[in-house]
């Protein structure tokens, strides 16, 4: 018989296996590149919508507060591929910084 914390640590190393599965396979659809600039240390890539529609996806699948936990954003990013890409931290300020500049003109 398992105690309460027992079955706690199980199920937070369950899901920390999990989390890390799923960014394995995410890691492995987008590569370790980005896509504008070429840079490729990992520790400075990042997830970027590829349509800007990052807010439509908080409100979608987001809680009230539009917090998308990990797990949720690998899944949709296994799910739908092509509206992702892996950009480092750099060209994804550049992009939004262009794409307010646009909204602006």
């Amino acid at each position: 018989m398992q105690t309460k914390e027992e079955k706690l640590a199980y199920v937070r190393a369950w899901n920390k296996r999990r989390k890390l599965i799923l960014k394995d396979k995410v890691d492995a659809l987008l590569g370790f590149v980005c896509k504008r600039c070429g840079f490729s240390d990992i520790r400075a890539l990042c997830i970027d919508h590829v349509y800007n529609d990052g807010a439509a996806m908080k409100r979608t699948i987001g809680n009230k507060c539009g917090y998308v936990s990990t797990v949720a954003l690998y899944r949709q990013v296994l799910r739908a591929p092509e509206r992702y890409q892996r950009l480092c931290w750099n060209c994804n300020w550049i992009k939004e910084f262009e794409r307010r500049n646009s909204i602006l003109k």
